[in-house]
């Protein structure tokens, strides 16, 4: 039975965004500790549709999710799983290593399927049996032994079964020996141009022996953007959400509208720390459009990017930033809080944001927090940004300030603070009427088009059906927390508005 129709009797969805499916390799594993569950969850936020996992056996059997055996590279700790049980394995602290009935629950839950890769022997067999088990239908099997994906397809194992090949094998003879379904090309370090090997002649010859094909793990954008195009039938990648297609996405460009601007509310927060220049690389890499960012003075009056007034919460460091010289602040650890992964990474100054933002022919919106307005429009102007970001700050007497030093400038009020939206408007001759959602939305919006302002809806949760009612309501921009959601309803929604024209 070929893959394709294994897919039909296990009833397998079609892939959420058409095109390949999408698998996030070892979860989201760029962004979190790779085959832990939280990378699992994080990667169907990302628009994963199944996970790869790889699976092995604990010294009592008990089938775990790791890609290695010794401990050492990704838990720091020198011991072998093979060596340990399940229950000495569960009991070790700050080793998050679950079981494969614990992933498979999870896939339960959120819809999403297993891409099971074998690292162990006999862990095949065991994994086939949990599936079973289970009454798990959403799931496949590879591995880089054919010999073991051999033994799964004599055993009429249900489940479509691939070959994972190197780049100096002949893919077929690979099949051949594994009896499998499919080809999983891990070609990713062939050279910059991987996909440039995936000839006609290739997929004229798989289709010809009845193998689909599954690509190798891939974070680049040209590439990305090349393989999704392609008739396999997945790609593999740390980074998920590269592969959601999304307005003028350098990794996968949409067919769709671009829809409303989308402000990252202090860049990709639930990717990276907050107002870092990670999170502000995330907004672009994804071609959103604005990057919102919190600025201070310091005590040497540079200009850094930061919420708090403290830097208590989101580095290491105590007290009041404008009490710290810019060469204090750089030497505190602005990453290691959110994850430690982004140990290192530093308070960045408003000018090294608004060069990355120029760089990527981006905005930002800047929300003044303590500082002199002079100052800040005085460094915007003199790197010829002033066309290109928008103000706003709590202390209205900034924004007021601001207008007066500059005709210019532009700015944003918010319906919050104004008796009407028209009142906002007339303040300080605002550009951007901001809307929150907790609000009573629908007379503001209604009042805010009745000007000439930009209307911009602010909502900072992650509840689905209230992006779908922001869409609704047609504005100019928004401004989100959780910018990997807005991105999938966006695309169902111009889905779903497609399929009625079709359906006229």
């Amino acid at each position: 039975m070929s893959m394709h129709a294994k897919c039909q009797s296990l009833k397998w969805p079609a892939s959420r965004f058409g095109g390949p499916r999408i698998i996030g390799h070892r979860g989201a594993s760029h962004h979190a500790v790779e085959n832990t569950l939280s990378a699992f969850q994080l990667a169907s936020e990302l628009g994963a549709d199944m996970w790869e996992l790889d699976v092995r056996q604990t010294k009592d059997g008990v089938c775990v999710v790791s890609h290695d055996d010794d401990l050492e590279r990704v838990f720091g700790v020198q011991k072998r799983l093979s060596s340990m049980t399940a229950y000495e394995l569960a009991a070790m602290e700050d080793v998050a290593i679950p079981t494969l009935a614990e992933v498979i629950a999870l896939a339960n839950q959120l819809g999403t399927g297993l891409y099971i890769e074998i690292k162990g022997e006999g862990a095949g067999m065991a994994a086939l049996d949990e599936l079973k088990e289970a009454n798990f239908a959403y799931a496949a099997l590879g591995s880089f032994i054919a010999e073991w994906i051999a033994e799964l397809a004599d055993s009429d194992c249900p489940y479509p079964l691939a070959v994972l090949v190197r780049v100096d094998e002949d893919p077929f003879e690979r099949a051949k020996t594994a009896k499998s379904d499919a080809i999983h090309l891990c070609w990713e370090r062939a050279d910059d141009n991987p996909h440039e090997l995936l000839t006609s002649e290739l997929f004229d010859r798989a289709r010809e022996e009845g193998q689909e094909i599954v690509l190798w793990h891939e974070e680049r954008p040209h590439v990305i953007r090349a393989v999704m195009t392609m008739n396999v039938q997945a790609v593999c990648s740390d980074r998920p959400e590269l592969m959601v297609p999304y307005a003028n996405s350098p990794s996968r460009p949409s067919l769709f509208p671009k829809g409303p601007e989308v402000c990252c509310h202090r860049g990709v927060n639930k990717l990276a720390p907050e107002n870092t220049m990670s999170a502000g690389r995330l907004t672009f890499d994804q071609d959103f459009d604005w990057l919102e960012i919190d600025v201070h003075e310091t005590a040497d009056s540079e200009l850094v990017v930061i919420h708090d007034n403290t830097l208590d919460r989101t580095t290491n460091g105590r007290g009041s930033v404008a009490n710290y010289r810019l060469d204090e602040l750089r030497n505190l650890d602005a990453g290691d809080w959110f994850a430690h992964q982004f140990k290192g990474e530093q308070i960045p100054t408003m000018k090294e944001v608004i060069t990355l933002a120029q760089n990527h022919g981006k905005g930002l919106y800047i929300e003044i927090k303590q500082g002199d307005p002079q100052k800040i429009l005085s460094v915007v102007e003199d790197m010829n940004f002033l066309g290109h970001c928008f103000f706003w700050s709590f202390d209205w007497s900034c924004i007021e300030e601001l207008r007066a030093l500059s005709p210019e400038a532009r700015l944003m009020a918010r319906s919050l603070d104004f008796h009407t939206v028209a009142d906002a408007v007339k303040s300080v001759r605002a550009e951007i009427i901001e809307i929150n959602m907790s609000e009573d939305f629908e007379p503001l919006v209604a009042a805010a088009k009745a000007t000439n302002a930009r209307l911009m809806l602010c909502y900072m949760g992650a509840d689905i059906a209230i992006f779908e009612r922001m869409i609704e309501l047609e504005p100019h921009m928004v401004n989100v927390n959780h910018s990997h959601i807005w991105k999938e309803v966006w695309f169902n929604h111009c889905r779903k508005q497609q399929e009625k024209i079709a359906c006229q």
